[in-house]
């Protein structure tokens, strides 16, 4: 009875674990059931995913991620090729490669807070929104313009100075040149820079993974943000020998929310302070800007890790270990602090002692 309780409670511990890893499932917007899977032998499948599924997709069997490999398959996108641009950390054309794992960062101390890129596709295409990826805990700009060339005219297509999302929409347009320019008071990378192209990009993602026989699973697609999940070992896909399964119709994901990567309750959508948790929103200049990421004293620390957020002390230094910096601490929680006269009298414990050993050694050297 005794090992049956270890190993339940071991499992309930695991699950539980499990789930809390896995809560970024509800970033995934669509679900799509496969299965179950007329299989005999444990067998390499595929399916295609519709859509660019730039954030990945997740493929789940009976509540266990499964590894999987995954191939964009493109569609008859117009490339993009950048040309003026701002101060930038990384090449201008890893916003338009189709790969989260590059970046692209407009240098705050040298673009003054004011990012610019002009692009041009090969050529005229059709859009009424942009999408910035932006790289884990970079905060929203505080504002964009997006101009297109029309009829060899320059034309505003879209200009917002309360910027509450990563995705913007504006009146169709057709176009070859664009340019955005982003205002922003903290570093801006982004991974990809996505212009919709109507009428002419129909892309998906080739998804495969090692199906069991008689086994339903689920696929998770259309992620809001870049989930971090527990996946399994995914072992050889690249087999000639594929199942290809078809995908059906996706419903809406019953456990969809609203990403909050900070973990403070505040969706990140609406969030005044990425990736710093501020419950409250706390915003006392009014600015747009959550006081927890700003730097009220300068030091190149933002408030929400600022020990003195409001004494500039870059080395963050601590004495009494209370999370409160030595430079702001008015009530050092050290004892000798509190009762500055301990450390006279332990000198003068001391200084008893010895004088008390050099007495008792002058006696027997005098006896």
């Amino acid at each position: 009875m005794r090992k049956l309780l270890i190993v339940l409670g071991v499992l309930l511990v695991s699950s539980v674990a499990f789930a809390a890893v896995n809560d970024d499932l509800s970033f995934f917007e669509t679900v799509y059931e496969v299965g179950p899977v007329s299989v005999i032998k444990p067998t390499v499948v595929s399916v295609v995913v519709p859509g660019k599924q730039l954030y990945g997709v997740a493929v789940s069997e009976d509540g266990v991620l499964q590894g999987i490999s995954s191939t964009r398959v493109r569609g008859t996108a117009a490339g993009f090729t950048p040309g003026l641009t701002s101060g930038l950390l990384g090449a201008a054309n890893n916003l338009f490669d189709n790969d989260l794992e590059t970046w692209t960062e407009f240098d705050l101390d040298r673009d003054q807070g004011r990012a610019l890129i002009v692009f041009e596709a090969e050529k005229e295409f059709t859009s009424s929104w942009m999408n910035m990826y932006l790289s884990k805990n970079v905060a929203l700009p505080d504002e964009i313009k997006i101009y297109a060339w029309v009829d060899g005219k320059k034309k505003t297509v879209f200009t917002n100075d309360e910027i509450k999302s990563s995705y913007v929409a504006f009146p169709e347009t057709r176009a070859k040149k664009w340019r955005v320019e982003i205002w922003h008071d903290e570093p801006l990378r982004m991974d990809e820079l996505d212009f919709e192209q109507m009428s002419s990009v129909k892309d998906s993602v080739e998804v495969r993974w090692l199906a069991r026989p008689g086994m339903k699973y689920t696929i998770y697609a259309n992620a809001q943000a870049r989930p971090d999940l527990e996946v399994g070992e995914a072992g050889n896909l690249s087999a000639e020998d594929v199942l290809n399964l078809e995908l059906g119709s996706g419903v809406v994901n019953p456990i969809l929310a609203e990403p909050d990567l900070d973990k403070d309750g505040v969706a990140d959508v609406r969030d005044n302070c990425l990736g710093i948790a501020n419950p409250e929103q706390e915003d006392v200049d009014g600015n747009g800007d959550g006081d927890a990421c700003e730097d009220f004293d300068g030091d190149g620390i933002k408030n929400g890790k600022d020990n003195c957020p409001e004494h500039a002390n870059r080395q963050q230094l601590d004495a009494d270990n209370d999370g409160i910096g030595d430079s702001c601490d008015g009530e050092e929680s050290r004892l000798t602090e509190q009762n500055p006269w301990l450390p006279w009298v332990a000198m003068g414990v001391a200084g008893i002692f010895v004088l008390f050993l050099m007495v008792k050694v002058m006696r027997k050297e005098n006896d």
